[in-house]
């Protein structure tokens, strides 16, 4: 009877030791087992968007180019038009100075002369007013004076088939063979009148001499 009472209490103490072993590992399990929990992932930040920048495509702008018009079939242009020029910008004709007529320049006479066509269909024949180039032979009329050849070519490589601005003179328009006397300007590359005209030129460049016959509006000796 004693033997079975020892053997009983051994195993209460063998069974209560597991009892209290089989707790220690649970509960080290269970704090285990909070440091193994996985975390919950943290928010990633919103991406960077960088502020789109557009990028200026830089535009060639076309130049202003005149446009000449034969509206009366005669071959020679009557109607001018700038082509290419913004629209904010005024017309050729209103960036002149008042007072100046435009027109083309079809043929060119001699160094002092040539002959245009203006606006309205009319041709004219100019004759530089205060100056005076070396004459040339005209078919069979005439001879060559020193320089004249010279002078002739340089206005043709400046007026021919071109625009020219005409300020005629208002105390004697017209000459005793009826040429109608003006100071001739070419319009310059920014579309303004140079301060000089062709008439000037001429003088400063040898090719003409002073011709002053009062009244004139124009008196080359101040040019």
């Amino acid at each position: 009877m004693k033997r079975f009472l020892v053997f009983l209490i051994i195993v209460a103490l063998l069974g209560g030791g597991a009892f209290f072993v089989s707790k220690k590992p649970q509960v080290k399990n269970f704090f285990l087992s909070l440091k193994e929990r996985p975390t919950e992932p943290e928010e990633a930040p919103p991406p960077v968007v960088e502020p789109k920048v557009e990028k200026k495509v830089s535009v060639a702008k076309a130049k202003p180019v005149m446009k000449k018009i034969d509206t009366d079939g005669d071959g020679i242009p009557d109607t001018f038009v700038m082509e290419g020029e913004p629209r904010s910008a005024p017309a050729a004709s209103e960036r002149i100075p008042k007072g100046l007529i435009i027109a083309y320049c079809y043929a060119v006479a001699d160094g002092d002369t040539i002959y245009v066509k203006l606006k309205d269909g009319r041709k004219d024949k100019i004759r530089f007013v205060g100056i005076n180039t070396p004459e040339i032979k005209h078919g069979d009329k005439g001879k060559d004076e020193p320089g004249g050849q010279e002078a002739k070519k340089f206005v043709m490589e400046r007026c021919l088939e071109k625009t020219v601005f005409l300020d005629i003179d208002d105390e004697s328009p017209v000459d005793y063979y009826g040429r109608t006397l003006a100071l001739v300007y070419l319009p310059s590359t920014k579309s303004k009148i140079p301060q000089n005209s062709l008439n000037a030129d001429l003088l400063r460049r040898g090719y003409a001499d002073i011709l002053y016959i009062p009244p004139s509006e124009f008196d080359p000796r101040y040019w």
